[in-house]
C-alpha cells in the first residue's frame, strides 16, 4: 500500500458545506421509481485488480485465532475511464463458503486522523487491547465479508503522486460511485478466485468519525438494489442539526424497516 503522510482528506479548492454534497443528485436508493441501480459486475476476473498482499490467514490477538483471512488489493473503480483510479481496500474473508445468494458484507468507512490499511498485517494482532481488530476478525469469523475503504483523497493511505491523492469530493458524488464499484465488483465475484460473493440484501455500513457521517450519507445516495441491512456509525458528525435538518436528510430513509439501529 502507497501509504501517505498526512492525516487528512484533500478537498476541492472551495470546501462544499454539506448542502453542497449533492445529497438530492442521484435518486434515492430507496426509490422504487430509481431504475439505475448497481448490479453484479460482468468484467473478467481479476480485471483491473492489483493483488498488495498474498491472501493471509488472519492473525491471534491476545491468544484467540480467528478462521478468516485478509487481503490488501487495489481496484480500478473507473474502468471505463483512461489511467488507473485505484481504490485500496482490505478485505477480511469468511473461511466458511458463502450461502446460495452470497455473503454478507459490511463496509467499514475510515476516519482522516489515521489510514488502517497501513498497519502491515503481520502487526495486525501486534496489540492485545486491540479490540477494534477483534471485532472485524470475529464478524469475518462468522460469515461477514468486511470490506476495509482506503477513501479517495485520504492523504495517509494515498502519495502525492497517485490518482486518488487529489481527487476527494468530500462524502461526495466520487466516494459514492466509488462504493458503488466495489458493491458491483464484489455482487460479481471477480475481484480474486478467494474473494466470495456478496449478497447486497444483506449489506451494512459502518464508520467512525469522518466514516461515521460517511456511513450516513452513502446511505442515503448509494443507488443499492436492496434497502441496507444495517447502517453502525461511531463517533459521527458533531453537528447532526446543520448535517440532517439544513440538508434535509432523513439517515433512516435507506434503512430495512426490519434494521434495529
Amino acid at each position: 500500500s502507497a501509504c501517505g503522510d498526512s492525516s487528512a482528506i484533500s478537498t476541492p479548492d472551495a470546501a462544499p458545506s454539506l448542502d453542497a454534497m449533492a445529497l438530492d443528485s442521484q435518486p434515492s436508493p430507496g426509490d422504487s421509481s430509481a431504475q439505475d441501480v448497481v448490479v453484479a459486475s460482468t468484467l473478467p476476473m481479476g480485471t483491473g485488480v492489483t493483488l498488495l498482499t498474498a491472501v493471509t490467514p488472519c492473525p491471534a490477538i491476545a491468544g484467540r485465532s480467528f478462521a478468516c483471512s485478509i487481503v490488501d488489493v487495489r481496484i480500478d473503480v473507473r474502468p471505463d475511464e483512461p489511467g488507473d483510479q485505484g481504490l485500496e481496500l482490505r478485505l477480511y474473508l469468511p473461511n466458511s463458503a458463502p450461502g446460495a445468494q452470497g455473503a454478507p458484507a459490511n463496509f467499514l468507512l475510515l476516519g482522516i486522523g489515521h489510514c488502517a490499511m497501513c498497519k502491515p498485517l503481520s502487526e495486525l494482532g501486534s496489540d492485545s487491547d486491540d479490540l477494534g481488530a477483534q471485532k472485524i476478525l470475529i464478524a469475518a469469523e462468522e460469515g461477514i465479508v468486511m470490506v476495509e475503504f482506503a477513501l479517495r483523497g485520504h492523504r495517509s493511505c494515498y502519495e502525492a503522486t497517485d490518482t486518488l491523492f487529489e481527487s476527494s469530493t468530500w462524502i461526495g458524488p466520487e466516494e459514492v460511485h466509488d462504493a458503488e464499484e466495489v458493491l458491483s465488483r464484489l455482487m460479481g465475484a471477480n475481484i480474486d478466485p478467494a474473494v466470495p460473493a456478496v449478497d447486497s440484501s444483506r449489506l451494512g455500513l459502518s464508520g467512525g468519525s469522518h466514516g461515521g457521517i460517511s456511513s450516513f450519507v452513502y446511505a442515503r445516495n448509494m443507488r443499492v438494489p436492496h434497502p441496507l441491512a444495517a447502517i453502525v456509525p461511531s463517533v459521527g458528525t458533531p453537528d447532526m442539526v446543520d448535517t440532517w435538518v439544513s440538508s434535509s436528510v432523513d439517515p433512516l430513509e435507506n434503512i430495512s424497516a426490519l434494521t434495529s439501529v
